[in-house]
């Protein structure tokens, strides 16, 4: 408390507490606040035992214990009972394991999704799969496939590029690496001035050159590349020789 600040006591009759407001302090205040008297007192039923019979609990809220008032808080009945299958054995055929819900242990209940309280089994509609049914009648796996490939069965196989002629092992969208990378870039598989024929000798008209590079012979693919695509590109200028004389 700041000092040279004139402090106050609360103005019921025995209560020491520091005046908060209305005179009062905050515990005479808060009662006048919720009751309309600072001098309410709530009348609470003494501690006991549980009023149901035979047990022996401690009396918690409505003369019940806390586990006869839960019941009757959830279900409307102090005396509701959930109704549960005794424990034992797995159903599933050749398993020992100890029954934890709906007749199934712990790892063919985590596996299998139980559809009523029957124990009902849901796998997956997928021949041979053993995944829990989740949509569609499909574990998650195979509704991603069908969701993705229009077929819960379909598997990424090994393919070749789709580009005719290339070999190369499929790496994206169809493509083998560099026909992808040509894609990212230019957004096409051939630049503009690429001709897809491919032959034995160089495609330029009376070069008997062998095909190294886009149907063309070293020569004339890098005139192509050099220069804007002309393959039969002439460089015109001038040479200059040497001045000094043998």
């Amino acid at each position: 408390m700041p000092a040279g600040r004139f402090v106050t006591t609360c103005s019921v009759d025995g209560c020491e507490g520091v005046s908060r407001s209305r005179g009062w302090c905050m515990k005479h205040y808060m009662r006048w606040y919720k009751h309309g008297d600072p001098l309410f007192v709530l009348e609470r039923e003494p501690q006991g035992e549980c009023k149901v019979d035979g047990c022996e609990g401690v009396s918690h809220s409505r003369r019940w214990c806390m586990k006869h008032y839960m019941r009757w808080y959830k279900h409307g009945d102090p005396f509701f009972v959930s109704a549960r299958e005794p424990q034992g054995v797995c159903k599933v055929d050749g398993c020992e394991g100890i029954s934890r819900s709906c007749g199934l242990c712990k790892p063919h209940y985590r596996n299998w999704l139980v559809a009523e309280k029957d124990g009902t089994q849901r796998p997956c509609a997928v021949d041979g799969c053993h995944g829990v049914r989740t949509s569609r009648g499909l574990c998650g796996k195979h509704y991603r496939r069908e969701y993705s490939h229009g077929d819960p069965t379909w598997v990424r196989t090994a393919k070749a590029c789709a580009v005719d002629g290339c070999d190369r092992a499929y790496h994206a969208r169809g493509l083998c690496k560099m026909h992808y990378q040509r894609v990212k870039r230019s957004g096409g598989v051939f630049p503009q001035w690429y001709n897809q024929s491919l032959g034995d000798l160089c495609k330029v008209p009376d070069c008997d050159g062998v095909p190294r590079a886009r149907g063309w012979c070293k020569k004339h693919y890098n005139k192509a590349h050099n220069h804007d695509g002309d393959v039969l590109f002439v460089d015109t200028r001038q040479s200059h020789k040497c001045k000094v004389e043998d």
